[in-house]
C-alpha cells in the first residue's frame, strides 16, 4: 500500500504541479475578470462531467470479478451521455451567454464542454488500472501527459491566446491520456453492452452519482452564482484566493483516497483491518495538511505577491479563509471514501443531501451581503458536515467519535496555535521570500515541537531534527 501511495502521490504531484505553473504563468498575463470567466466555464464542465461519470468508476472498482464485459458496458454508456449532453450544452451556450452577459462565453462553452466526451473514455481506463493497482505505470503516464500538454499550454498562454491556453490545457491533457493509454496497455473494450452487468454496477453506481452531483454541484455553485450576483472580476479574486490552497489539499486527497479506496474495498468484509487503514490515513495526512495550510495563511500576502503579482492583492482574504475551509474538508474527504469502499453509498447520499441543503439555504440567505459572508458559510457548512460524517462512522465502521476527536483535534488546536503565536509575532521583512521562509521555520518548529512533547505522532520526532 505505501509503494503504490508514494507513485500516486508522484502522479498527483507531476499534475498539480504543471496546474501551478500554468495558473501562474495566466494569472500573470490575464485580468482578473478572464479568470472569472475562466471559474464559469470550470464549473459548468464540471457538473457536465458528473453526468458522464455516473459513480460508475469506482463501481467498477468497488466490484468483485470485474471483467471486460463491466468495462465495456460502463463504456458505451458513459460516451452516450457525454454526446448527448454536449448537443444540449451546444444548443443551450448562448442561452447561458444571456444569462451571464457575457457574448464571449457562447464559442467557450462549445469547445470546453469537449472534454466530457473524452473523459467518458478516459476514466473507464483510468478506473481498470487503478483496480489492477497499476499506479507505477499511471504515474508516469500522468507525468507524460501533463508534460505535453501543459508545455504547450504555457507557449500558448505566453503568445496571446489567453483563456483558450487553459480551454487547451484540459482538452489535450484528457485526449493524450486516452491515446498513451490505449497504446501502453494495449487495452481496447470490446464495445459489448450487457445490460444485467450493467444494472448491477449501477444499482451501486447510482447512489455515488447522486452523492458526486450534489457535491460538484454544491462546489461549483459558488462561482455559478457569484458570476451572476458579483463582477467577472470579484469572482476572479475569489476563484485565485481559493485555487492554491486547493491544489495542495486536493494532492493530499486525492492521492490517499485513490490509493486507499481499492485497499478499502478489498478489506470491506474486515471491518477492524479497514479501521485501522483509515485511522492511520487520517492522522497522518491530518498531521501533515494542517499546519501547512496554517503555515501559507498567514503568508498568504507574501505568497500572492511573489506568485501571482500585487495585482491580486484583493484574493488573500479569501485565501485565508479556504486554508481553514480545506482543514475540516480533508478528513470528510476520506471518511466518504471508507463509506463508499464498503458499500455503504446510501449514507454517503444522506450525509451530502443534509449538508448541502444546509449549504444551499445558507448560500441563498447572504449571496447578496459580501463575498465573505459566502465563503463564511462555506466554512461553517464543512465543520457541519464533518460532524455528521462522525456519527455515521462511530455507527458503520466502529470508528468511534472519540478517536476521531483525539485523530483530528489535537493537530488541529497545535496548528492554530502556531498560526496565532505567528500572526502576533507579525515578523515583517522587505523581502516577500524571507518573510515565507521564516513563518515556515518557525511555525514548523513550533508545532513539530508541541507534537513531540505531546507525542502525538511519531514522525513529529525525526521531523523535529530537520529543522533543529
Amino acid at each position: 500500500m505505501i509503494k503504490n501511495l508514494i507513485w500516486k502521490f508522484f502522479e498527483t504531484v507531476y499534475v498539480n504541479l504543471f496546474q501551478v505553473v500554468l495558473f501562474i504563468t495566466l494569472a500573470r498575463i490575464l485580468a482578473p475578470e478572464d479568470f472569472g470567466v475562466i471559474a464559469i466555464l470550470t464549473s459548468i464542465n464540471a457538473i457536465l462531467n458528473v453526468f458522464v461519470n455516473n459513480g460508475l468508476n469506482l463501481a467498477l472498482i468497488q466490484k468483485k470479478g470485474v471483467d471486460d464485459g463491466d468495462y465495456s458496458s460502463v463504456l458505451i454508456f458513459s460516451l452516450l451521455c457525454s454526446l448527448i449532453i454536449y448537443v444540449v450544452i451546444y444548443l443551450i451556450s448562448e442561452s447561458i451567454s444571456h444569462f451571464y452577459e457575457i457574448s464571449e462565453i457562447e464559442m467557450l462553452v462549445k469547445i470546453s464542454a469537449l472534454v466530457i466526451v473524452f473523459n467518458s473514455i478516459n476514466m473507464v481506463q483510468k478506473a481498470k488500472f487503478t483496480k489492477e493497482l497499476q499506479f507505477k505505470k499511471m504515474a508516469n503516464i500522468g507525468f507524460v501527459t501533463t508534460m505535453i500538454s501543459g508545455s504547450t499550454s504555457i507557449v500558448l498562454a505566453m503568445n496571446d491566446f489567453g483563456v483558450y491556453s487553459l480551454i487547451f490545457y484540459h482538452l489535450s491533457s484528457v485526449l493524450v491520456s486516452i491515446i498513451i493509454f490505449s497504446i501502453h496497455f494495449k487495452w481496447f473494450p470490446s464495445l459489448k453492452f450487457n445490460l444485467s452487468r450493467f444494472q448491477k454496477l449501477f444499482n451501486y453506481g447510482y447512489k455515488l452519482f447522486i452523492v458526486n452531483i450534489i457535491d460538484v454541484f454544491y462546489l461549483n455553485m459558488y462561482p455559478l452564482i457569484i458570476g451572476k450576483f458579483y463582477s467577472t472580476t470579484e469572482l476572479g479574486f475569489y476563484t485565485n484566493g481559493k485555487q492554491l490552497p486547493s491544489l495542495f489539499a486536493s494532492t493530499i486527497n486525492s492521492t490517499i483516497s485513490s490509493v486507499t479506496f481499492p485497499h478499502f474495498s478489498e478489506n470491506q468484509g474486515d471491518k477492524e483491518k479497514l479501521l485501522t487503514i483509515l485511522r492511520s490515513s487520517i492522522v497522518n495526512s491530518n498531521f501533515i495538511i494542517l499546519p501547512i495550510l496554517m503555515i501559507i495563511s498567514i503568508s498568504a500576502s507574501d505568497i500572492i505577491n511573489i506568485v501571482l503579482t500585487e495585482k491580486w492583492s484583493q484574493s488573500v482574504i479569501y485565501f485565508e479563509f479556504f486554508c481553514l475551509f480545506f482543514c475540516f474538508h480533508h478528513p470528510f474527504s476520506l471518511s466518504i471514501s471508507a463509506l463508499n469502499s464498503v458499500g455503504r453509498s446510501d449514507i454517503s447520499m444522506k450525509i451530502q443531501l443534509f449538508s448541502k441543503s444546509i449549504a444551499i439555504i445558507l448560500l441563498i440567505v447572504f449571496v447578496k451581503f459580501s463575498l465573505l459572508y459566502i465563503v463564511a458559510t462555506q466554512i461553517l457548512t464543512s465543520v457541519i458536515t464533518l460532524f455528521i460524517c462522525s456519527y455515521y462512522l462511530s455507527k458503520t465502521l466502529r470508528y468511534k467519535v472519540s478517536d476521531q476527536i483525539k485523530d483530528f483535534v489535537p493537530y488541529l488546536f497545535i496548528a492554530l496555535f502556531s498560526y496565532f503565536f505567528l500572526y502576533l509575532m507579525r515578523f515583517s521583512f522587505e523581502s516577500n521570500f524571507l518573510n515565507i521562509c521564516i513563518n515556515t521555520v518557525v511555525a514548523a518548529t513550533i508545532y513539530l515541537t508541541i507534537c513531540s512533547i505531546l507525542k502525538v505522532n511519531k514522525l513529529s520526532f525525526y521531523l523535529l531534527r530537520f529543522f533543529k
